[in-house]
């Protein structure tokens, strides 16, 4: 089965005009989210999905030294976009994360496939309903299904659906991992000064929620 991981990413947006391209320990936050993705066990290719506005060009330069496929989808559907990256790259199933999840786990990933494999589902996924820290977030979904889903109003109905649940304490299901605002970037940037070192450079979720843990104990 040829698989594909689709990095859904911007450097428009209202709420952080410019998120993929901030600076992260040097380098901009699409260059670490894939340092990340690459890091996880499961086989797969990767391709960065953006629009055609022409805030995202800069995010050519990354694909580019990334020797990464850059995707410019025509739709602002999210279900339209993979199905034709699942065409145009001759994938068998798709993955998809939002750049706001970039400093998503590469365990998290490999949990995520090892779960589509193993039950030979439709869609597995650790959205629905969400039970890992905010900022984690992958869905997996058959080519095939993702045919049928591009043309319906509620994508995932009447599909064979696996969810991959985070079995953490109360203190997980509270942090927030994402990067949707700006405090959220100072926030996650804090978190990847205090933990990336060059002999680690990918720290786990279980590292940052201990970080996390540590720090409200000493407040």
């Amino acid at each position: 089965m040829k698989k594909l991981v689709v990095l859904n990413a911007t450097a428009s947006g209202s709420r952080l005009f410019g998120r993929a391209l901030l600076p992260l320990g040097g380098k901009p936050l699409l260059v670490r989210m894939i340092e990340r993705v690459r890091a996880a066990r499961a086989h797969f290719d990767v391709v960065i999905s953006t629009s055609r506005a022409p805030e995202n060009d800069d995010l050519l330069l990354i694909a580019r030294e990334a020797g990464i496929p850059i995707f410019r989808g025509r739709s602002s559907k999210l279900f339209v976009n993979l199905y034709e990256q699942s065409r145009l790259f001759g994938a068998d199933a798709v993955a998809s994360i939002s750049s706001r999840s970039s400093l998503i786990d590469p365990f998290v990933i490999d949990e995520v496939f090892a779960t589509f494999e193993r039950t030979e589902c439709d869609f597995a996924s650790n959205l629905c309903p969400a039970s890992f820290p905010d900022g984690m977030g992958i869905s997996v979904m058959r080519a095939d299904a993702l045919g049928r889903a591009r043309q319906s109003a509620e994508p995932v109905r009447g599909l064979h659906v696996e969810n991959v649940r985070f079995f953490g304490t109360d203190l997980s299901r509270s942090v927030k991992l994402a990067i949707d605002t700006h405090e959220d970037y100072l926030h996650c940037r804090r978190i990847f000064d205090a933990l990336y070192t060059e002999e680690h450079p990918v720290f786990s979720l279980r590292t940052m929620l201990d970080l996390i843990a540590r720090e409200r104990v000493a407040a």
